[in-house]
């Protein structure tokens, strides 16, 4: 797992954050994926603070925005590490200028490691391991973060190292 200082060197923006909805996404190359709010709490990078971000993310079995939004927590707390979501002059994209307001920019995850969840005593980081990391909070996962990275994970140890 690159450490956060590697994932924010990579990344046009680092926030922390609570998602406040889930709105239908843009249709990149055949699938749909949906835009989740973010009211950003604190932001990490050099750029001015948003007060808001919009995210796209892929959703298994296309699933509706609507269907998705039942299942994600209001206010649930997120760290993402962005960078702009591509446009349709780089790939397919039926309809570029859904999943946020008129002129918002839209991002994505750096990387599978670019997405954690915060928990009431850990983190969550599930693209990458699909665990939780215990006696953690999601400030642990900001640059310069003393407990990431984990050099080797082992399936289902609560994150320790080997």
């Amino acid at each position: 797992m690159p450490s956060p200082q590697a994932l924010a060197e990579y990344s046009q923006l680092v926030v922390t954050g609570r998602i406040t909805g889930v709105i239908p996404g843009r249709d990149v190359g055949g699938l749909r994926t949906v835009t989740f709010v973010v009211r950003v709490d604190d932001e990490v990078t050099e750029a001015a603070k948003p007060a808001v971000v919009h995210v796209e993310m892929d959703i298994p079995f296309n699933l509706p925005a609507n269907e998705v939004a039942r299942h994600v927590p209001r206010d649930m707390q997120v760290a993402y590490f962005l960078v702009e979501a591509p446009t349709a002059d780089e790939i397919p994209i039926v309809d570029e200028r859904a999943g946020r307001p008129p002129g918002m920019p839209l991002y994505i995850p750096v990387s599978p490691q670019g997405f954690w969840i915060g928990e009431p005593g850990r983190v969550l980081q599930p693209l990458e391991h699909g665990q939780a990391f215990p006696d953690s909070d999601i400030q642990d996962v900001l640059p310069p973060s003393k407990r990431f990275p984990l050099e080797k994970v082992s399936p289902g140890d609560g994150g320790t190292t080997d």
